[in-house]
């Protein structure tokens, strides 16, 4: 007589045991994958609302009649909870502003925030 044709219980026992070792994995990846989604997508966000705000703030000082101390600083905000504020810097020798615009957005850990500067001629 030969051997008995299957598997045995521990063969199956370690079959399933690589299976769910491989499954929490992909499920880890696909969570990783879905946060940093999320991430970006607050992000994009965030830089949308900043992109509005700074556009209103070159239209103002392209047409308005006020000098550089007189621009407004726009603030925007995002459906999720996203803000951009733009703080305007005097500088001393006039013939502009220096801007910084300050992106927060929420993350997985709490608020992030961004910043960026640049510089707006204005009278």
């Amino acid at each position: 007589m030969g051997a008995p044709a299957g598997l045995s219980t521990i063969e199956v026992l370690l079959a399933l045991s690589v299976f769910a070792i491989g499954a929490l994995g992909a499920a880890g990846g696909l969570s990783q994958g879905l946060r940093a989604t999320a991430l970006g997508s607050h992000q994009a966000e965030a830089a949308r609302a900043g992109a509005t705000a700074l556009a209103e703030l070159v239209v103002a000082a392209r047409q308005g009649a006020a000098p550089c101390a007189g621009l407004p600083a726009p603030a925007g905000a995002g459906p999720g909870g996203e803000q951009a504020v733009i703080v305007l810097v005097p500088q001393g020798g006039g013939g502009g502003v220096a801007v910084q615009l300050r992106l927060q957005y929420p993350g997985p850990s709490g608020l992030r925030a961004d910043t960026i500067w640049s510089f707006l001629r204005c009278r």
